[in-house]
């Protein structure tokens, strides 16, 4: 942001939100490491190694629409802030919730920027709380909640898929695939390490930042929320699918790495895609039918002037 378009009031801001930020930092630090750690160990939730950066460059991206209708807060944010606080509390004692006290950290950030920066800072910081909130390890009651009835779904279909190739037999047996390929036969361990599932929330996280990465019309935005839960259920099978043909044609053991790997790649990359495909889509249509002759004339344009003849 350029320092000279920045008003006393700007620069203000951005120090108590520094401050601000950085106390929430501090009071949350024993659960941040435990995120960072989390995500070292398990390669699922490696995005939240990446979240800074994708939140600073989203920050970045929104500097201009940030720095606009920007006051001196709101006193709502220091309410926030102590309901988030609360909600720590109430997460460590009588009952301790790890999950809880981890995602306490999203109000108490959003207090923060409500309080240094208003409503309109804390409305276009909605992305970057959310890249937040999908970057906190969720606990095993929650993940199992949420994520088997998806995965029983999800292990069906690759069954079915599977089973179309060449020469393939493929059973599902409880949560693994066991298959036979002409006289080779062996395991496609699916249920191993929580089954990498937890790459829903990832491309879920890709997503945002692709559909976020630049100001977009509300009515975009909703076509992409609604559209995000099949790209990310789609994303979970191919990441199925290819983790068991690598096991399949490479004939790899049930816990080899390298299924696993080749396939979490395949389905972060696949995420990317489809949501950059969705939102350039819905980005052309916008300029074709910015573009017609109709509208040239309607606003009083030229759609020759400036081509040399």
């Amino acid at each position: 942001m350029d320092r000279r378009q920045l008003g006393v009031s700007a620069r203000e801001a951005l120090l108590k939100t520094a401050v601000l930020v950085g106390l929430c930092v501090w009071a949350f630090w024993p659960r941040l490491t435990f995120v960072v750690s989390t995500a070292l160990s398990n390669r699922d939730w490696a995005h939240a190694l990446v979240g800074p950066v994708a939140i600073l460059l989203l920050v970045y991206r929104r500097r201009r629409q940030l720095a606009e209708g920007l006051t001196s807060g709101s006193v709502w944010g220091i309410v926030l802030l102590v309901a988030g606080f609360a909600l720590h509390a109430a997460a460590i004692w009588p009952v301790p919730f790890g999950y809880l006290q981890d995602i306490s950290l999203v109000p108490v950030l959003a207090g923060a920027v409500l309080a240094a920066g208003g409503w309109h800072v804390l409305k276009r910081s909605g992305p970057m709380l959310l890249l937040i909130a999908l970057s906190l390890p969720v606990g095993s009651r929650i993940y199992a909640s949420l994520i088997i009835p998806v995965e029983t779904r999800t292990l069906s279909a690759t069954r079915l898929a599977l089973d179309q190739l060449p020469g393939v037999q493929v059973r599902l047996i409880g949560p693994d695939l066991s298959y036979t390929r002409g006289e080779a036969s062996g395991t496609i361990a699916l249920a191993e390490a929580r089954r990498g599932a937890s790459l829903l929330w990832a491309s879920v996280f890709i997503g945002v930042f692709v559909v976020f990465a630049r100001i977009r019309p509300f009515w975009q935005v909703a076509i992409m929320a609604i559209a995000a839960g099949p790209v990310a259920l789609f994303c979970n099978f191919l990441r199925a699918f290819t983790w068991g043909a690598a096991t399949i044609y490479t004939h790899a053991p049930p816990l080899s790495s390298m299924p696993r790997n080749v396939s979490a790649v395949v389905s972060l990359l696949a995420a990317y895609g489809a949501f950059a495909l969705c939102c350039a889509a819905l980005g052309r249509r916008v300029s074709d039918e910015s573009g017609k002759p109709e509208d040239w004339e309607h606003q009083g344009v030229d759609p020759h002037a400036g081509v040399s003849q």
